[in-house]
């Protein structure tokens, strides 16, 4: 990490990386275009590299990765609870008697 990324428009990085915070987001495929990325990114100053570190260890934490996953798996057992889940053949699960 620390170190500024060039990346397609097209994707999963775009969704992953924001447009002059951790790098640049590329439009097209026309080698000058990412040329004048790739030598923006170089000059960045460190400042700026430190920075896009911060972004990027505070988005993609464990704690947030572990408590979105958390309210992930809560959110399923809430809709168990409520009868709202269905199993991988369309009919709701049935409930065990205790």
């Amino acid at each position: 990490m620390g170190v500024p990324v060039a990346a397609t428009s097209v994707g999963g990085p775009s969704e992953i990386l924001r447009d002059g915070i951790g790098g640049r987001v590329v439009e097209g495929r026309e080698a000058p275009v990412w040329a004048d990325a790739v030598e923006e990114l170089v000059e960045w100053p460190q400042s700026r590299r430190a920075a896009a570190r911060h972004a990027a260890e505070a988005r993609f934490s464990r704690e947030r990765h572990a408590a979105a996953m958390l309210a992930v798996y809560a959110d399923a057992l809430a809709g168990a609870r409520l009868g709202r889940v269905r199993a991988s053949n369309g009919q709701t699960p049935r409930r065990r008697s205790t």
